[in-house]
């Protein structure tokens, strides 16, 4: 059961016209069970604007749902007369009935919203509603895939640019990302996008970059502080107030030395770093250096996520995958409390490195009475590993609902759609939008969807106790969205293609 929202009225409009309807009042509407429809098909929820005379169910049902034939159950005050106008089913042709005389009558809804009649105990009021039931055109709970288009990353240079190594990182505190590349002649260059939208919005040369920098390796550490490996010493771009002074940043060898970095905890550099007696976790500012576990990768792991949970008194950061001190792959999670590294997941990932993991939050339903709860996840998906003996790249979406304690295969309503080639290597993020009732498409500015994979089953939001009459309607509303930069092909090109998702309910007006 789901509050809804139709009505642009304000309370006092909507409490003077409700007086004033006397008995034509409608005050409950449903369906009535009809398992060979819809299981349970007696609980959908439908709100009642008495203002604009409507009724409808505002969380459509499932794709394909039969409503030819369907009967309800019409709450009023006394009325002397409750008559139902519909499409003779297969015609053209209007019929009437009476509720009051046939209460068990079909009502055709498939072709178009129903007119309800209602004439009031004193005979001279009446009323005229508009009834709908809604059915969706399309899954919503799927987990809908698109791009910008192939080259969509890099279009800031007057030029084909092709990268040989590439990495976006996210600005602490901020929703920006910035995306850095270099390409077989030396050019290195960026590009700033706001995950708010996903739109460009800055870009220039790297221009001062220390010698044999490292590209995947360029980290912001905070929102004025860049970092990047050269050599096997770490550099630090300092006092950068806007993404413009990367151009001609300063780069200062900061005499620490590390061979890889996994990503910043809470303004703390975490890496690591090959000595003569084995691999070393390092971070900046220096701490306490310790032995690298065996199983612990050093290579080609996810970005680092932070995130805080009840059993943690501290913010944890986490990495999954990638490849070890001896060159095998690991798909186990690793978090870091703050202090030190351990080891996270029982059920771990398919050993790969290369996986692009996000925080997701996706519905939980109820097969019972069909209700849906959202359940936040951390989604892992695009890899590389061996399969049947050869290194293969993969577009298998994994999930955890335990912040990587344990993995599974995720559900096909939240794979990739068979056109998506198999990559690894890209950087995943969550962004959130702000959607308005005139923007709330899959489909926005040059985002182009691609084809879908089917949800089986009926999802609807659970949120609060219903309510019969209609509230304030939301206009805008919090929309996230998954976004993937880069990452490499099967072969190990790589890929200047940005990927947006997003489970279409989120981009349907609340129903709240």
């Amino acid at each position: 059961m789901c509050l809804a929202s139709a009505c642009n009225k304000n309370s006092s409009e909507a409490y003077e016209s409700e007086i004033d309807m006397g008995n034509c009042a409608v005050t409950s509407f449903s369906l009535l069970k009809d398992d060979s429809v819809l299981t349970s098909l007696d609980s959908v929820f439908f709100s009642i604007d008495l203002i604009n005379a409507r009724i409808y169910n505002a969380d459509s049902l499932p794709v394909g749902t039969k409503t030819s034939k369907l009967l309800v159950n019409i709450g009023t005050d006394n009325a002397t007369a409750i008559d139902l106008t519909f499409k003779i089913p297969g015609t053209t042709r209007d019929t009437t009935i009476s509720y009051l005389d046939s209460p068990k009558d079909s009502i055709n809804f498939a072709d178009g919203p129903v007119t309800l009649f209602i004439r009031a105990a004193d005979n001279t009021q009446t009323r005229t509603y508009s009834i709908a039931v809604n059915v969706h055109k399309s899954a919503p709970d799927t987990l809908c895939w698109s791009d910008a288009a192939v080259g969509s990353l890099y279009t800031s240079v007057n030029m084909p640019f092709t990268p040989v190594a590439q990495n976006t990182t996210e600005i602490p505190g901020t929703s920006r990302v910035v995306s850095a590349a270099i390409n077989a002649d030396g050019v290195a260059i960026y590009e700033e996008r706001d995950l708010a939208d996903g739109r460009l919005t800055g870009a220039g040369s790297l221009n001062t970059l220390p010698a044999a920098a490292v590209m995947n390796s360029f980290t912001a550490i905070d929102a004025t502080t860049f970092a990047i490996l050269a050599a096997g010493k770490l550099f630090l771009a300092e006092n950068i107030n806007s993404t413009a002074d990367l151009e001609s940043a300063s780069w200062t060898d900061t005499g620490e030395r590390f061979d890889y970095i996994y990503g910043v905890t809470d303004g703390m550099l975490l890496g690591a770093r090959h000595d003569n007696d084995g691999w070393k976790h390092v971070s900046h500012p220096a701490a306490q250096e310790t032995p690298v576990p065996s199983g612990f990768p050093v290579s080609g792991t996810s970005r680092m996520l932070s995130y805080e949970t009840k059993w943690s008194a501290t913010p944890m950061s986490i990495i999954v995958g990638g490849r070890t001190a001896d060159g095998s792959y690991t798909g186990d999670a690793w978090a870091h409390d703050g202090v030190k590294w351990g080891q996270l997941s029982t059920l771990p990932l398919p050993a790969a490195e290369g996986y692009a993991v996000v925080p997701y939050n996706t519905p939980r339903v109820n097969k019972k009475n069909w209700t849906v709860t959202e359940r936040s996840a951390l989604l892992a998906m695009g890899s590389r590993g061996l399969d049947e003996g050869n290194i293969n790249a993969s577009t298998t979406v994994y999930i955890s609902y335990d912040w990587g304690i344990t993995w599974s295969k995720a559900d096909l309503y939240l794979q990739f759609p068979e056109s998506m080639k198999p990559f690894y290597g890209a950087m995943g993020f969550t962004g959130v939008s702000t959607l308005s009732i005139d923007e709330s498409e899959i489909e926005k500015d040059s985002w182009h969807p691609t084809s879908v994979r089917p949800l089986p089953v009926w999802c609807r939001l659970a949120t609060q106790a219903p309510l019969s009459r209609v509230t304030t309607p939301i206009d805008e509303w919090e929309c996230p969205y998954i976004y993937l930069f880069g990452g490499a092909d099967a072969n190990g090109n790589q890929l200047t293609t940005i990927w947006r998702g997003v489970i279409a309910r989120y981009t349907f007006r609340p129903l709240y």
